[in-house]
């Protein structure tokens, strides 16, 4: 019988073992992350507030679950992998992703796009959730329909939800170029997608796959839409302003600016090009001093929440 005890620790501290060296991330670190070549996984508890708790375990960069609970009262994470491209708007740029999500909860499974404007596609959702913004138009694009949303950065919901798939991600941004929000030659970088978690609890969150592929001209177009665009948002080209529901943040340049209908407040203090940032990615970077849920280009591709919110 001793024997039978010794042979089942032996075995199961053998299991143990295996499954350590397979995970190349194991870590309920607010920041962890792990990024190899061009990809990178990140845990990104970058809203965390009250009673939390997030783990993260990855087998590679692409394939990786999180358990966490997270108090319900705004997004807390976003857990994701993140691909690192060197290339413009106009590129064609596609993406494909296999994921598992909890059947309660309030979250939701979106493609996130810095382009340098930041530019959401929501997959699927869950719960007390919904977009940043307002409602500007129905559109067919990449063969599905979508509901538009602006409110400082462009917004796309799946009108039929779905967990993953191929998607043609130069041809939302060739939508965006066509209403004005963003500009063809534009950088691109980063290309994520993961779960934005409002609040859930000891909820399982699966990456199955991940994979990003760049290359050629995009001749995608997108459908006619069915209304124009909201009038009461004007961009113009070499600055971008971002529009929370309380709260928009407006950098200007020696000749151009950005403005919206809302009421704006003029970001102060000082900001600086660094690795770090609110989501997890290493660019774009952080603004030292800026308030509200907004994103700004000032030269370094800063974004923000709060001050003091980059983290090293």
């Amino acid at each position: 019988m001793k024997h039978l005890t010794y042979l089942i620790v032996v075995m199961a501290l053998l299991v143990v073992s295996q499954t350590a060296q397979g995970a190349v991330l194991s870590s309920c670190d607010q920041w962890a992350s792990y990024c190899s070549g061009s990809y990178c996984v990140y845990n990104a508890v970058w809203g965390a507030t009250g009673s939390w708790s997030q783990c993260i375990t990855a087998t590679s960069t692409t394939q990786w679950n999180v358990v966490a609970t997270q108090p319900s009262n705004g997004i807390k994470s976003y857990p994701n992998s993140g691909y690192l491209p060197s290339t413009t708007v106009g590129t064609s740029i596609t993406g494909s992703v296999s994921t598992s999500s909890p059947g309660s909860g309030n979250w939701n499974l979106a493609w996130d796009v810095w382009a340098p404007q930041e530019v959401m596609i929501w997959l699927r959702w869950m719960g007390a959730v919904g977009p940043w913004g307002s409602y500007v138009t129905s559109a067919t694009i990449d063969g599905a329909g979508w509901d538009v949303y602006k409110n400082g950065y462009p917004g796309y919901l799946r009108q039929s939800q779905t967990s993953g798939g191929t998607i043609n991600i130069s041809a939302f941004l060739a939508d965006s170029v066509s209403r004005g929000w963003l500009s063809n030659g534009s950088t691109v970088t980063p290309v994520q997608c993961g779960w934005e978690i409002t609040g859930c609890s000891n909820q399982t969150f699966t990456m199955n796959s991940f994979s990003v592929s760049v290359g050629g001209a995009s001749t995608t177009t997108t459908a006619a839409s069915t209304t124009t665009t909201a009038a009461s948002t004007t961009t113009t080209a070499a600055t971008t302003s971002t529009t929370s529901a309380s709260t928009s943040t407006t950098t200007t340049s020696a000749t151009t600016s950005t403005t919206s209908a809302t009421t704006t407040t003029t970001a102060s203090g000082s900001c600086s090009c660094g690795t770090c940032n609110w989501w997890g990615t290493p660019v774009p970077t952080c603004c030292q001093a800026c308030s509200g849920w907004g994103w700004q280009d000032g030269g370094c591709n800063r974004s923000c929440v709060c001050s003091g919110s980059c983290q090293p």
